[in-house]
């Protein structure tokens, strides 16, 4: 195995895009002002992909002029400041350990692990499971199978789950979570509007006391369970909407976790 070194000079954030068909992708903290990206792999596949940096972007990807089949290559990038970064690959585990300023991942399998992110993440993934640290703005997910478990989100949570739990640590704006096999779970919501909809799969909200809320929840196949009184009364300020609609699954509203 090999080691292929690129650096580059960068002010202010660092945009990245990465464009990897198979291997581990890793993030990392960097010197400031700098950008290092090091790939590792046989000569041969080394030698297909392209790492340049135009319009203010570094580019890591294929050479798609040259023929034939590249291999596993593992991309490591050291970066110098919160940077916006894409992915997309075939397979390959990712762990960005890094503060980034935005991220966005399309990729066909492989686990994610992922810290904090002060604005926006777009994930859409087929397999792999997601942990996410703090994430600043919106969080949308598509994902066919795979876990997904977020510490806090700033920004509306907006995920669609084919099969998989799902868990939010904080919530502070919308969510809106559909899965088909999969329990959700929200611990603390401070948001205005929660929307659930599963087919299989037990759903928790952890509410902040105090609030009103207006509630509509239905299950065809199990419990409907709230730790306290829920009821609307006049004055206070407009309700928060909580609706929770699940064909087999029991719903539990609770206090919210500190």
């Amino acid at each position: 195995m090999s080691e292929r070194i690129e650096r580059f000079e960068v002010e202010g954030r660092p945009h990245v895009s990465i464009r990897a068909l198979t291997g581990d992708i890793r993030v990392v903290e960097g010197a400031s002002g700098s950008l290092v990206v090091r790939l590792r792999g046989h000569d041969r596949d080394l030698e297909r992909y392209l790492v340049e940096e135009q319009g203010g972007t570094v580019t890591v990807e294929p050479d798609r002029s040259q023929r034939g089949r590249t291999g596993t290559v593992g991309v490591l990038v050291e970066i110098g400041a919160p940077a916006f970064l894409q992915i997309r690959t075939s397979s390959g585990n990712m762990n960005v350990e890094a503060p980034l300023a935005e991220l966005a991942i399309d990729t066909a399998a492989g686990h994610m692990r992922i810290g904090d992110v002060s604005d926006g993440v777009r994930v859409k993934t087929a397999s792999g499971d997601l942990r996410l640290g703090t994430v600043g703005g919106r969080l949308g997910v598509a994902t066919a199978a795979g876990d997904i478990q977020v510490a806090a989100v700033g920004g509306h949570v907006d995920v669609k789950s084919a099969s998989g739990d799902l868990y939010v640590g904080r919530a502070s704006g919308d969510v809106t979570a559909k899965s088909a096999a999969g329990d959700v779970r929200v611990a603390t919501f401070e948001g205005g509007n929660l929307e659930v909809k599963t087919l299989s799969g037990d759903v928790s909200v952890g509410v902040v006391a105090g609030r009103r809320y207006r509630v509509s929840f239905s299950s065809l196949s199990g419990d409907i369970h709230t730790d306290f009184p829920v009821s609307e009364e006049r004055g206070g300020g407009a309700p928060a909407r909580l609706t929770v609609r699940s064909m087999s699954g029991d719903i539990r509203i609770e206090p919210a976790r500190a």
